[in-house]
């Protein structure tokens, strides 16, 4: 259980500071004044200085990995005052029995710091209960901090929800209040929070707010909204087209804009000079590592006898493109290797490390998420991991064994020493990653890049793989389709991506789709029905923990959210037998399927996001803190592939249930048996990109429920909306000038 106290620490250090630019994340060592003993204190807070007390209110965990901490809910540096302690109370405890303690109390201020210490007879004050006082206490010990701000900002329009979104950003109510009276359009950095609610409380503060000012935010929302969408800049006259319509005004002026130190401005495009100086050093250390002479011990001679062998060890037959992408290996110090489902990169990936091998060389493998990794292991069994963890992205790098590192904007980032990086999914990474890791490559003698140009794009801003080859990056496209001839799976997968029809429509019956699929038409009142027949069917054969629901949405009646509770219920319900623990509206009991939605450490074991596990068992496990005072907590005990961890009940949120994914989250993941959902409630979600994905999933056997014309239709739609970007255009230049850099 979590325990919400008022605490005093001195601030000993700065342990961890996330890289992440849309986070202000850290971990400090701090002693707690109470009992003298040291602490990690987690907090979203921009700086607290070292050797200075930090008085405000802690929430104590036991993480499983970090022990005993205390995260930082809120600092105690704005101080009440009495003409803002009725409104608070107001919002507390209500109007009448506000209006009751005044008539009571004459004393405001001690009677306001009782209360919200739990220490004033609420019940003695008419009209409030026992059950009142519990919600009031419930509130008290939840949502303070966003009930105080809300009624000291009231005023400008910040709701409850709003004051929670805001200390989000930052502990300090000082800041916050200070950001809503002084720059409330700073606001629209904060999730969840639109231009127009920044406007509108910049209205409020300000009645004569200059034209520029305004201006100014709407760029900068439009532009950072654009790239959530991946693009890293955007176009004049469009920009200037979208804040005249937020602002509710015509052809708004956006010259200005030039004399802003956060905007790049031409006459063409506008963007965030920190997005362009990523794509800026992306291109730069791609080309200086384009420029080097290449190094493999292996002529062309050498290489065609190499495959020669290959191919008769393993009774395999290369194709020409195949060939091609081996030679341009050995030639090249980097190479991309483009292709679809079924054309052989997966065996283009085993060839080219059994080459490395036959020549000494040493091989890291990287992907952008932990399931492509660990694909990435089964097929080439060497060992791969995450490009976050390989290059320490977001991470407090406590592992003490990194030697080479290079600096990154204020932080350290690690610098690879080894022959060869071999990346897989490499449409998947976005301008940030691919900053960091460019950082990382001098070492680095040959550098692979893996994708499939026909999945979906990153969810970050950029275009990192097509980038790569606009600029000039050697690269192989593979495209004869291997087994397209027993139709199921790679026939569907290949007519998706060419946007054929890929189901019969106007069938009641579960139609076969070759040899490893079927497609079931079924409108959306049967899909559960649907659903659990097939669950059924497959279960009997094959354990739950193989078989995975993959649909376009997390809510609604094919969400994930509920198809996650249904199949739990029904395939792994409550029983005296079965422990477990509930995390906020999620029930973990053991025998769940479970996903890790974070690239996390646990017991000092890297479970990466996307990673699918068992929950083995729920288990107590007792200790003795520091003061010698014996508690206890807890746990999940879970099974990740073989990586069996610790969870405990205050880190639960990293978790959830994984009978259900959307397709978007399992990219670059597979399961031996897969059931896609694409009915017509989701088709303005669907579209070419997504139907192959998702058809790209399963290992041996795929179900697929839903409405004929929807999925026929989608797959004409093209899903990947153009992205505006600079890096191509930036590495295309350096290669077509032949620049020197420094």
């Amino acid at each position: 259980m979590s325990i919400r106290k008022k605490m005093t620490f001195r601030i000993k250090k700065l342990m961890f500071s996330s890289p992440k630019e849309d986070t202000n994340y850290k971990i400090f060592i701090g002693t707690n004044k109470e009992d003298g003993q040291e602490y990690k204190i987690p907090a979203f807070i921009d700086y607290i200085e070292t050797g200075k007390e930090v008085t405000g209110y802690f929430t104590f965990t036991n993480h499983a990995k970090y022990g005993d901490q205390y995260t930082l809910n809120s600092l105690l540096d704005y101080d009440i005052e009495e003409s803002e302690i009725e409104n608070v109370l107001n919002n507390l405890i209500g109007k009448v029995a506000t209006k009751n303690l005044f008539a009571k109390e004459s004393r405001k201020l001690d009677a306001y710091n009782a209360i919200i210490h739990n220490q004033y007879d609420l019940i003695s004050l008419s009209g409030i209960g026992e059950n009142t006082v519990k919600k009031i206490n419930k509130r008290i010990d939840e949502k303070l901090d966003s009930i105080v701000l809300m009624s000291i900002l009231s005023e400008y329009g910040v709701t409850e929800s709003m004051a929670s979104k805001i200390l989000k950003s930052s502990p300090s109510l000082k800041k916050c209040v200070n950001i809503v009276k002084n720059d409330p359009y700073e606001l629209q950095n904060i999730k969840g929070v639109s231009f127009k609610s920044a406007d509108k409380i910049a209205a409020s503060a300000n009645k004569d707010l200059p034209l520029e000012v305004r201006a100014s935010a709407a760029a900068e929302g439009f532009i950072t909204e654009s790239m959530s969408n991946g693009s890293t800049y955007v176009g004049v006259k469009n920009l200037q087209k979208i804040i005249s319509e937020k602002m509710k005004m015509e052809n708004v002026p956006v010259d200005h804009l030039k004399n802003n130190h956060k905007f790049y401005v031409d006459e063409k495009i506008i963007a965030l000079k920190s997005s362009l100086a990523s794509e800026k050093t992306i291109a730069q250390n791609f080309y200086r590592k384009l420029q080097e002479e290449p190094s493999f011990p292996m002529d062309r001679s050498q290489v065609e006898t190499f495959i020669l062998g290959y191919q008769e060890r393993n009774d395999i037959a290369f194709t020409d493109s195949q060939r091609e992408f081996l030679h341009l290996f050995a030639e090249s110090p980097v190479v991309c290797l483009l292709g679809y489902a079924g054309t052989g990169k997966s065996a283009m990936q085993k060839a080219t490390t059994e080459m490395c091998k036959a020549v000494g060389w040493n091989i890291i493998q990287a992907a952008p998420t932990g399931r492509a990794a660990q694909v990435m292991k089964e097929y080439t069994k060497i060992d791969s991991s995450t490009l976050h963890r390989t290059f320490d992205i977001g991470f407090s790098g406590d592992d003490n064994n990194k030697k080479n590192t290079v600096k990154s904007k204020g932080r350290e980032n690690v610098k690879l020493d080894t022959e060869v990086l071999l990346i897989d999914e490499g449409s998947m990474i976005d301008i940030f990653v691919g900053r960091i890791m460019s950082e990382g490559i001098e070492k680095v003698k040959k550098i692979v890049i893996v994708g499939d140009p026909e999945q979906l794009p990153s969810v970050g801003a950029g275009r990192f793989l097509q980038d790569l080859i606009d600029g000039g990056v050697p690269h192989v496209e593979l495209k004869d389709v291997f087994r397209q001839s027993e139709g199921g799976i790679l026939d569907m997968a290949t007519k998706a991506r060419h946007g054929k029809n890929i189901v019969p429509s106007g069938s009641s019956k579960a139609v076969k789709m070759g040899k490893d699929a079927i497609f079931h038409e079924t409108d959306k009142d049967n899909i559960e029905k649907a659903i659990l027949h097939y669950m059924n069917l497959l279960t009997k054969k094959n354990p739950l923990s193989e078989i995975t629901i993959i649909t376009p949405k997390n809510v609604g009646d094919t969400g994930t959210e509920k198809l996650n509770r249904i199949i739990q219920n029904k395939f792994n319900p409550a029983s005296p037998a079965k422990k477990e623990l509930k995390f906020e509206e999620t029930t973990f009991r053991k025998g769940d399927t479970v996903i890790c939605n974070e690239n996390s450490s646990m017991d000092n074991k890297q479970i990466n996001n996307g990673e699918l596990g068992i929950v083995e068992d729920v288990i107590v496990v007792e200790k003795v803190n520091k003061k010698g005072e014996a508690y206890s907590y807890s746990c999940l005990r879970i099974d990740f592939s073989g990586t069996v961890v610790h969870l405990a009940e205050g880190s639960l949120g990293k978790l959830k249930l994984g009978y259900a994914i959307t397709i978007h989250k399992m990219q670059g993941s597979s399961n031996k048996t897969i059931i896609m959902i694409a009915d017509k409630s989701s088709t303005y979600m669907l579209n070419r990109q997504l139907i192959y994905t998702g058809l790209t999933r399963p290992q041996k056997k795929l179900v697929l429920l839903g409405d004929a014309q929807t999925i026929n239709m989608a797959v004409k739609k093209d899903g990947s909306a153009k992205r505006n970007t600079m890096l191509g255009t930036y590495l295309k230049q350096l290669v077509q000038n032949k620049e020197i850099l420094h």
